[in-house]
């Protein structure tokens, strides 16, 4: 049996994959007992493990002066060259070449590191592979600009070279780090939580929190993070929901999310003024429990102002239904009815945090105003 074999046919990894894996060459890191099944599952793992190699490649050149050549082909796909450029005679020897083909790459990412750099794309299929340039700088030519727009794409270096008027003392080190560890931009991760608690009015309150972090091209640190929220109440038979977004843009406009809708939270009333009265018999039976359902909306949008400083401007809806019509507000009182709001918010934030955890450290706080006009009448409330 060959590892070859669970590669497909023409694949830029089929020379790395020549030596034959044999029976007695698995044996010797493993006894007899599991043998045959490790053999059976040696294709599938090759195959996934270059499955996930090809699908989105990331192709860098030197420091030095260095020819991009791509070549799309009819059916999508690409030939990539690139050369070392000698400058005296403006010609290079490959150092890299492969063809990349539609079923197994979804994105092909050319990374210029600096030099004096050309790039040139040749031909047009309507199945080809996605393009992506990112570059520090300006490159000597880029024919990628001529490209279906679709299909080729520029971006700025996520490790450009320091500013001008940047501190001199910059490490080296840490700058050719950012050049060649990019950021990840691409994926999702997904982190869940549990979430538990008991008191006597709401009983057992059991649920899950989920956290969904998206990443994109050039949007540092992340393309978007929600939150999925879920609890159930055992004590009132209702659910809490809750769902937040962080949304980043390719602008500077930023979009934070909020909506949320409680059926568990339950207050104990025991009626108007200093002197009402509180019987152990009827606050044991649930006599005093007041509970009310709660729907809340909350989108923001968030600019940035200069430094830390950022400015926000948003909505806020919110709904509170009609209390239940038993116990000590039987009869529905005045003021015990369901109530709508909506307003208008503006606000600062100010964020000087840096670091990741546990070595994060700074100042953050928000200020928020908010005008709540009479949109809705609220007869009963």
């Amino acid at each position: 049996m060959r590892l070859r074999d669970a590669i497909p046919a023409g694949s830029a990894y089929l020379e790395l994959t020549k030596p034959r894996i044999t029976g007695s060459v698995v044996f010797t890191a493993a006894t007899g007992l599991w043998l045959a099944p490790v053999r059976v599952a040696l294709p599938l793992v090759a195959r996934e493990y270059y499955q996930l190699l090809a699908d989105q490649v990331d192709v860098r050149g030197t420091t030095a002066s260095d020819d991009f050549e791509l070549d799309v082909q009819a059916n999508g796909s690409v030939d990539v060259v690139i050369r070392a450029r000698d400058e005296r005679t403006d010609h290079g020897t490959p150092f890299f070449r492969r063809t990349f083909v539609p079923g197994e790459t979804s994105e092909i990412r050319l990374y210029t590191m600096g030099g004096h750099d050309r790039i040139r794309i040749a031909g047009q299929s309507d199945r080809a592979i996605p393009i992506h340039t990112v570059r520090p700088h300006d490159l000597a030519a880029d024919s990628s600009r001529r490209f279906e727009p679709s299909a080729a794409a520029r971006y700025a270096s996520l490790g450009a070279p320091a500013a001008a008027g940047e501190s001199p003392r910059a490490d080296p080190q840490d700058l050719a780090r950012k050049q060649y560890e990019t950021f990840r931009d691409w994926g999702r991760d997904w982190l869940f939580y549990p979430r538990l608690s008991y008191d006597s009015t709401r009983g057992l309150v059991a649920g899950t929190l989920a956290e969904r972090t998206a990443y994109g091209r050039e949007l540092d640190s992340f393309a978007s993070e929600m939150g999925f929220g879920a609890e159930w109440s055992t004590g009132t038979n209702r659910p809490r929901l809750e769902y937040n977004a962080d949304l980043r843009t390719r602008s500077r406009v930023r979009a934070l999310v909020y909506v949320a809708y409680s059926g568990i939270d339950v207050v104990k009333f025991y009626g108007t003024g200093n002197e009402s009265a509180r019987t152990p018999s009827l606050l044991s039976s649930g006599f005093y429990d007041v509970r009310q359902e709660l729907v809340v909306a909350n989108p923001v949008l968030e600019i940035p102002l200069g430094g830390p400083v950022r400015g926000r401007l948003g909505a806020l809806f919110k709904h509170a239904s009609s209390v239940q019509d038993s116990g000590i507000l039987a009869g529905r009182p005045e003021g015990t009815g369901g109530m709508t709001l909506a307003s208008a918010e503006a606000g600062v934030v100010v964020d000087t945090r840096t670091g990741t955890f546990p070595g994060r450290s700074g100042l953050s706080f928000h200020m928020t105003a908010r005008h709540t006009p009479k949109v809705f009448s609220n007869p009963a409330a």
